[in-house]
């Protein structure tokens, strides 16, 4: 439902924005698009699949439409207290780290923050990816090392254990 929902808003609303030649579109996706975890392969693929779309879109609309004032915002939170997540252990069971560590470098965001942000970005009119919180600006980087570099952070973060 991820990229479909995405897929068929902009395919309602983009002819409009690429016509008027300003507007802003916000892509959802999440930390996972880019990293992906164990029992969630769904969600994480359609969070992958958002993560290309928007990408495409921005090269369309700058190389295709000719259209530099449509901008665009990727929004990669991590873990965000929703109903999603009510019943997560935020990363903390059965770990060696102390809680407060862990809780530390991986919080769980508010929705609040996450939509400030996002206003922060349609106020400021200008393209940008968004990662919150600090430690999601690294994930585009997973793919990037080897399985066992993402093997120790995933431990590390008890990652697999969220679910």
């Amino acid at each position: 439902m991820n990229v479909i929902g995405q897929f068929n808003v902009l395919r309602a609303f983009l002819p409009a924005i690429v016509k008027e030649k300003q507007g802003h579109v916000i892509t959802m996706s999440s930390v996972v698009g880019y990293m992906a975890g164990a029992l969630a392969s769904d969600y994480c693929a359609s969070k992958a699949a958002t993560i290309s779309l928007h990408e495409s879109l921005r090269y369309e609309l700058d190389k295709h439409h000719k259209t530099p004032h449509v901008r665009t915002t990727l929004v990669c939170p991590g873990m965000v207290q929703t109903q999603m997540f009510s019943q997560a252990k935020n990363f903390t069971t059965a770990s060696p780290f102390p809680k407060k560590l862990i809780e530390f470098f991986n919080p769980s965001l508010a929705p609040h923050v996450v939509v400030k942000a996002i206003i922060a970005a349609m106020d400021q009119q200008e393209s940008r990816d968004v990662f919150l919180p600090a430690y999601a600006q690294l994930a585009p980087l997973g793919r990037a090392v080897s399985y066992f570099v993402r093997d120790v952070v995933h431990w590390v973060s008890r990652y697999h254990h969220d679910m």
